[in-house]
């Protein structure tokens, strides 16, 4: 599937707006990506429709919004009904836990939307950073939240110093260095 047949997943609880959702799925085309924090699978879909494949992470821990579970149960639902299953590999289990598992320089994109401090972004970028291929495209959601972009805002800043990060909404996009980080 390309871009052409690409549909925001609206119905799909999430914070990632449908601008956001078409940058992901733009940057994500052709690309093995891996997606760190998943929720319900809003961002998940997103670039299961374009990328040739997506390793998904996430505790899928009770969240606020469902506090008895089922974020789960929600992206494997989502998955289903937007026919992108056969994609997305879902790893349940805390990043730092699951990242260690993964060849190195598997994926051509990195998506994180987990912990939002800058000690949380940072452990995961960093625990993440082996797993890029040079040249490939980083994006971090919530840098500009007004309650989590301070954080995340920080651990950018500190991890890829000096490299340009684009905007869109409230992702940061930088692109890994050719050589690597």
């Amino acid at each position: 599937m390309g871009l052409e047949s690409w549909v925001f997943p609206a119905e799909v609880p999430g914070f990632l707006s449908a601008h956001e959702a078409r940058c992901l799925a733009e940057m994500a085309a052709g690309r093995s990506v891996l997606e760190i924090g998943s929720y319900c699978g809003r961002s998940t879909i997103s670039m299961g429709q374009t990328a040739d494949s997506v390793v998904s992470v996430d505790w899928h821990r009770p969240a606020f919004a469902f506090p008895k579970g089922g974020t789960l149960e929600r992206l494997q639902a989502g998955l289903h009904s937007f026919r992108v299953s056969e994609r997305v590999v879902v790893l349940v289990g805390p990043a730092q836990d699951v990242l260690p598992w993964l060849a190195s320089g598997q994926f051509g994109m990195i998506f994180h939307d987990a912990g939002h401090s800058e000690a949380e972004v940072v452990a995961d970028i960093s625990a993440s950073r082996r797993l890029i291929r040079p040249g490939g495209l980083w994006a971090i959601h919530d840098y500009l939240h007004p309650e989590y972009g301070a954080g995340v805002r920080a651990a950018v800043a500190s991890l890829f110093p000096g490299l340009d990060v684009r905007q869109e909404g409230s992702l940061a996009i930088v692109k890994e260095p050719p050589t690597g980080g």
